[in-house]
């Protein structure tokens, strides 16, 4: 009993030795300096973090000591920050900047961390490798003495906890509440199935943090992805430099860096010249900024970070940081992996999200409605606005209605065409009936030259099969060789671009034209609407190989909206990892009916003419 009772005094004098000590680390005030200089005193990097062991500089990566001070401060400009979101290159350095800040929080700011990656085993590595070391260093007081607190996924420090997950599902975050989220490498997280997002997941983390900041990391990968939405919707800062010749700041982008000049006299590259040689031409007095000036721009000095989104969510500070202003890799070196990338999509990716750190787009164009205006003719809608060589009618079957054009069109300035006639009805019957009796007058001078009006009839029609097949067939049996069912195949099916295709069971003279949907389409929206819009309007452009489609001069949004509201939901979308046969391919966003039987008329006037020479290889405009 008398030895339990010392045992029990021994315990209380260790207590009471280490009391003053934990007294003075809890009422101790927080160091107020920058978070970069604090760092550099306080954080060594061992040789398993980085080629060059010492304590971390910051000088190596000075675009990211405004991020660091948010991570502190949680503010920005004088401004309260929940979020900042850094969409970044591969050696931007903003990991290693991030975990300063759990190092600082570790030493003087205890608080909850969570710590997310996209992966389990890339988790445990930044604990382990990366993160506990150099907590160790800054002291043994942050550790508790139970050496068991210190796993792979979970440190327990005296006064806070740091939760690390590489595996994502609500369960990870489930009941698990922190000061500071990070996530890392954002853009290569699972999404949980049947569950809100990961940001979501971890943004509810923080919502009862006072000083809660959610922390979104990535290298982007597409356009609207995860980071490059995140960020799209902070304050987008970007990393301006001052020129070093006229001091004007400017961004550095990939359009700016030049290497053209590194070749040889036969016109191939000189890769030595290149990586000597390239250099970025300012925006302002157009002189080279070569990159010896690369430390002079990077002092604080000389760079800024300009905010570009004035209506950004409140609180919410975004960045995007490339490598141009990196230490770890040149300007040769990029140029070159530039150069090498052309016409390998994989390759121009991967250069555009490792390097530049920016979302590799894909485009996509579109018809639209000012297009369709910008092609209104001198006639009014029902009449011809010259003597045609053929007046054809598209149609185009729904479930419950038959949508149709009249287009007429010419051998004349390279196979022009122009819409006179639309509308509506129920059924093929219909259809067959507006080819036997609908007329379009047409001005025309006699050979005396006074001029009057002639009314011409429907030269023949197609009907595109693709629904209620046995009315449209049934139709077009009774049509005496006037109207045909059309069907478009894709390119992979096709022999070649227009074929006609007989069926046994009818007569010898009845089949369908089947057609290449992707070329025809082709014609309509890229040449004929598209081409011919923006030559009209800067003339100056060649303009297309092909006739320019009209519209009726009386032709508005407000009158015809579903008409021209129609024209627009065709979208021409680049698949950039696509084989090239493949690289472009149209969507439909919605109803496009007439737009579709316009194709119709203009794929069965090629089919007409497909013989004729002069359709064959239009004579200039």
């Amino acid at each position: 009993m008398w030895s339990q009772k010392a045992d029990m005094g021994d315990r209380h004098t260790l207590t009471w030795r280490f009391m003053p000590a934990l007294w003075a680390e809890a009422f101790a005030e927080r160091p107020d300096e920058p978070l970069p200089i604090w760092a550099s005193k306080n954080v060594f990097l061992d040789r398993r973090v980085t080629t060059r062991p010492g304590y971390y500089d910051p000088n190596e990566f000075p675009w990211t000591w405004e991020f660091q001070e948010i991570l502190r401060t949680r503010q920005f400009e004088g401004q309260p920050v929940r979020q900042v979101t850094v969409m970044k290159s591969s050696v931007a350095g903003f990991t290693e900047a991030a975990l300063n800040a759990v190092r600082f929080a570790a030493r003087h700011d205890p608080q909850n961390v969570i710590f997310a990656i996209d992966s389990r085993t890339e988790a445990g590595n930044v604990n382990e490798i990366r993160l506990q070391p150099t907590l160790r260093r800054l002291g043994e007081q942050i550790f508790t003495d139970d050496d068991d607190d210190a796993s792979k996924f979970l440190l327990k420090l005296r006064r806070m906890l740091i939760y690390f997950f590489g595996s994502y599902s609500a369960g990870a975050f489930a009941n698990k509440m922190a000061e500071l989220v990070i996530a890392d490498e954002l853009e290569e997280h699972g999404q949980p199935t049947h569950d809100t997002s990961n940001i979501e997941n971890l943004r509810s983390r923080i919502k009862s943090a006072e000083r809660g900041l959610l922390v979104l990391l990535s290298k982007p990968k597409m356009t609207n992805g995860p980071i490059d939405a995140e960020h799209k919707k902070g304050s987008t800062h970007v990393p301006e430099i001052a020129c070093p010749h006229c001091g004007e700041f400017q961004q550095l982008e990939q359009d700016n860096m030049k290497f053209d000049h590194c070749k040889n006299l036969i016109g191939e590259w000189d890769f030595e010249r290149v990586l000597k040689e390239t250099y970025f031409e300012c925006v302002h007095c157009n002189k080279p900024i070569e990159e010896k000036f690369k430390r002079q721009m990077n002092k604080r000095e000389n760079r800024r970070w300009r905010r570009t989104n004035m209506q950004s969510e409140p609180g919410h500070i975004s960045m995007q940081i490339s490598d141009f202003l990196s230490y770890l890799i040149s300007w040769g070196d990029l140029a070159i992996k530039y150069i090498r990338s052309k016409g390998d999509h994989v390759a121009r990716q991967g250069y555009r999200n490792h390097h530049e750190g920016l979302p590799y787009e894909i485009r996509e164009t579109k018809t639209e409605a000012g297009d369709i205006l910008a092609l209104r003719g001198d006639y009014k809608l029902g009449t011809l606005p010259w003597m045609p060589d053929a007046i054809i009618l598209g149609a185009d079957v729904g479930l419950e209605y038959v949508k149709w054009t009249v287009t007429a069109i010419r051998r004349a300035n390279n196979n022009e065409a122009a819409v006179i006639d639309y509308g509506k009805d129920l059924h093929p019957d219909d259809i067959l009936e507006l080819i036997r009796t609908k007329r379009y007058a047409c001005k025309i001078k006699d050979p005396e030259g006074n001029e009057k009006l002639e009314y011409l009839q429907i030269t023949i029609g197609g009907i595109d099969a693709k629904y209620r097949k046995d009315d449209v067939t049934r139709t077009c049996l009774n049509s005496q060789r006037k109207l045909f069912p059309t069907a478009g195949i894709n390119a992979d099916l096709a022999v070649r671009s227009i074929s006609f295709n007989s069926k046994p069971p009818h007569p010898p003279w009845f089949g369908v034209i089947v057609y290449v949907d992707r070329d025809a389409k082709h014609e309509l929206y890229t040449d004929r609407i598209s081409g011919w819009s923006c030559y009209l309007q800067d003339p100056l452009r060649t303009p297309p190989n092909i006739g320019r489609l009209s519209f009726f001069s009386e032709i508005n949004e407000a009158v015809h909206w579903p008409f021209v509201n129609e024209h627009t939901q065709e979208h021409l979308i680049e698949l950039p990892t696509a084989h090239a046969a493949k690289q472009f391919v149209w969507k439909r966003k919605g109803p496009n009916h007439w737009p579709d039987a316009t194709k119709v008329a203009l794929v069965l006037w090629r089919y007409l003419t497909r013989n004729d020479p002069v359709t064959a290889k239009p004579s200039p405009p």
